[in-house]
């Protein structure tokens, strides 16, 4: 490839000679193109100058191509064709896609999302790989490298490399098993929410639980917790089983909170330390890459199911 040569060369040109070849007319070529006659007329003289032919010759009715003309015409479409191609944005066959793509989920989003997730890519994206990462201090800049395509948590985040979309509230309940001594209550008081003991499951992405502890001790409070545990699975067991309470949130657990036979409870007014939102979170460089469009629309549309 003479790139050298491409470079001085007007690519326009094959273009207006490509409507010339199908118009037959400097004005009809003129009008397709939204261009002046004046401007065709040049480009065509820029083009005999090129290809060293005259290309076409005036007759009464219009331009009757030369035989060198005539010999470009095929291999000027299919040409145009692949830049067509190459410069238009690109089209995504989910059926077609051999694609590995991976994903930053909370626990309890995870457990509820990927299974139904890999039975649908199974039906519409059968060759498509799913790989979970944990959400940690590289993240951000191993969705800038594309090693991460995607995040789903609370961490808002606000920079303008990223992109976020809220999925729901997260709106913090009491959680606790069908026959729990509280679980006829639909509101909580405070002094209700200290007095059973507690499950605290640790969330990498979120670190508020800290804070309602603190802001407990400083009115004097303060709640027993009997288990603490980076196991989402093992921490709803336990509140299913164990008379304990767990906090949690109203959305994006109805699978679980079904699966475990838990009661949902309001907490108290003024316990505000889980007043967040759930997110989707992406990087600006796979803003407009056609899989992961289609990808991020998949996800938001299960997670949705999921509330």
């Amino acid at each position: 490839m003479d790139i050298d040569e491409l470079r001085r060369y007007d690519l326009n040109l094959l273009v207006h000679l490509h409507v010339l070849l199908e118009e037959c007319s400097v004005s009809r070529a003129a009008r397709h193109l939204n261009l002046s006659q004046s401007a065709i007329s040049r480009s065509l003289q820029r083009l005999r100058e090129h290809f060293q032919d005259e290309l076409f010759i005036r007759r009464p009715h219009g331009l009757q191509p030369t035989a060198r003309a005539l010999a470009l015409q095929s291999e000027l479409a299919v040409l145009l064709k692949q830049l067509s191609l190459l410069v238009r944005p690109g089209n995504f066959e989910p059926a077609l896609c051999k694609r590995q793509f991976t994903l930053s989920a909370m626990d309890h989003i995870a457990i509820q999302l990927i299974p139904g997730l890999l039975s649908w890519l199974g039906r519409v994206a059968p060759d498509v790989r799913l790989r979970l990462h944990s959400w940690n201090n590289d993240s951000i800049r191993d969705m800038a490298s594309g090693r991460l395509d995607l995040a789903i948590n609370f961490v808002a985040q606000d920079r303008p490399d990223l992109y976020q979309r809220i999925l729901c509230p997260a709106t913090p309940v009491g959680m606790v098993g069908h026959d729990h001594p509280l679980a006829s209550r639909q509101a909580l008081t405070m002094a209700e929410l200290i007095s059973v003991p507690h499950v605290m499951v640790d969330i990498a992405e979120f670190s508020e639980m800290g804070r309602f502890d603190r802001e407990l001790a400083r009115k004097g409070l303060s709640r027993t917790i009997i288990l603490e545990t980076s196991d989402i699975q093992l921490g709803l067991e336990v509140a299913a089983s164990n008379q304990a309470l767990m906090i949690g949130t109203r959305e994006m657990s109805k699978t679980l909170t079904k699966r475990h036979h838990l009661v949902l409870l309001e907490l108290p007014a003024g316990v505000t330390f889980m007043q967040l939102n759930y997110l989707l979170t992406w990087h600006r460089l796979q803003h407009q890459d056609p899989g992961q469009c289609w990808f991020r629309q998949v996800v938001y549309d299960h997670c949705l199911a999921l509330r």
